[in-house]
C-alpha cells in the first residue's frame, strides 16, 4: 500500500518521463513540448496547479524540482508560469484561493 506521498512523486516522475520522452533531452530547454499536442492545454495548465501547489511553503516550496529530482518538470512549470495569460490570471480575482486540505500531505 503506498502512501500519499508515494502516490503523487510516482504520478509526478510519469510526467517527468514524458517531458524528457517528447523532446526535451536537455531539462532546461527554452521551449519544452506541452504534454498532450503542440499548444497549451487544460491538462498542462491543471499540471501547472498541481506544480503550483508544490511550491508553496508549507508544501515541498520553491525548490521543489531540485528537491525530488524532477528538472524537466520545473522547467515545464517555469516556462508556463512565464506566460502573459496564466500571470494575468494568477494575480487575478478569478483565481480561486488557496484552502486548507486538513490531514491531506503532498509530500512527505
Amino acid at each position: 500500500k503506498w502512501t500519499v506521498a508515494e502516490r503523487s512523486l510516482a504520478a509526478l516522475g510519469v510526467f517527468e518521463a514524458l517531458l524528457l520522452r517528447e523532446g526535451a533531452a536537455d531539462a532546461d530547454a527554452a521551449a519544452l513540448p506541452a504534454l498532450v499536442g503542440g499548444t497549451t492545454t487544460y491538462v498542462d495548465v491543471a499540471l501547472y496547479e498541481v506544480l503550483s501547489e508544490l511550491a508553496e511553503e508549507d508544501n515541498v516550496g520553491a525548490a521543489w524540482a531540485e528537491q525530488l529530482q524532477l528538472p524537466a518538470l520545473g522547467a515545464f512549470w517555469r516556462m508556463l508560469g512565464a506566460l502573459p495569460q496564466l500571470c494575468e490570471y494568477e494575480t487575478s480575482a478569478r483565481r480561486l484561493p488557496r484552502y486548507e486540505r486538513p490531514g491531506y500531505v503532498y509530500i512527505q
